[in-house]
């Protein structure tokens, strides 16, 4: 059995982006390398976030209590049409049941969060069968820059940006809001500009000169290329694999704000 403080000392990187700049189309590339291990769009402090402001006392629950509501939550975002969001549990209990055992043998962390986090990636590469002990590299995808800073803060975390031409970015922004026609249109506008410029202020104030810039077009362009570049920098052997987009070992098309609601 893999010693638990081995697994826990693998390099994280956390994989976010400037807006509407490919994020997905990235995460699915790493998605199926036998030295990675990512969790599709966990966003995993967005999620607590989210939690917390929904159950005001959240902090003063139990653990066992916390890891139900969390496990919860993951479980109706995994119902969503899109492919990166299902984890394919069939048995909810369970799910929480391990999770929690998983969380109960992290004895030497102190914050629920940090307990949380590897309890949450120790299941979930048991679940899909990963070989932990080729597993380098622990990857969080956090689709928004808000919580960011927080990997640093628990997890001395490295950042993989996406990037993309701002014209590009904001203009797949601005129609992805305007074909959900849900929020008023002042506030789409503010919430992509929003989107960038915490983006650039967040990553210039916490993880200066720890921050690997992916460039969407320069991937586009020569994606093998990069990729070697990529692998090189997380420490990992290249392979075929990190060209190909796959989410659970699944191919994925993509999504495009331009052509659909859900996958193509």
């Amino acid at each position: 059995m893999l010693n638990l403080k081995k697994f826990e000392s693998k390099k994280i990187f956390v994989l976010s982006t400037f807006g509407h700049s490919g994020i997905d189309w990235i995460s699915s590339l790493l998605d199926n390398h036998n030295e990675i291990l990512i969790i599709p769009s966990l966003s995993y402090f967005r999620k607590l976030n989210l939690i917390k402001r929904e159950y005001k006392n959240y902090d003063s629950y139990n653990s066992e209590k916390k890891v139900n509501i969390f496990c919860n939550y993951l479980f109706e975002q995994s119902k969503k049409k899109s492919l990166r969001y299902k984890l394919q549990i069939k048995n909810r209990r369970e799910f929480q049941n391990l999770v929690f055992k998983n969380l109960k043998m992290i004895s030497h962390y102190k914050s629920f969060e940090e307990k949380l986090f590897f309890s949450l990636h120790l299941f979930f590469a048991r679940l899909y069968k990963y070989d932990l002990n080729k597993i380098k590299v622990i990857i969080c995808h956090e689709h928004a820059p808000w919580n960011c800073k927080l990997y640093l803060k628990y997890f001395n975390a490295k950042s993989l940006v996406v990037i993309r031409d701002p014209r590009a970015a904001l203009a797949g922004s601005f129609r992805s809001f305007e074909r959900t026609k849900v929020l008023d249109l002042h506030y789409r506008i503010e919430s992509a500009f929003s989107f960038l410029f915490h983006s650039i202020k967040n990553f210039n104030a916490h993880f200066k000169n720890r921050v690997y810039l992916i460039k969407n077009e320069k991937f586009n362009n020569n994606l093998s290329i990069e990729m070697k570049k990529l692998s090189k920098k997380l420490g990992v052997k290249y392979s075929k694999s990190l060209t190909k987009q796959t989410f659970l070992g699944k191919p994925w098309y993509g999504e495009s704000a331009y052509k659909s609601k859900d996958d193509l």
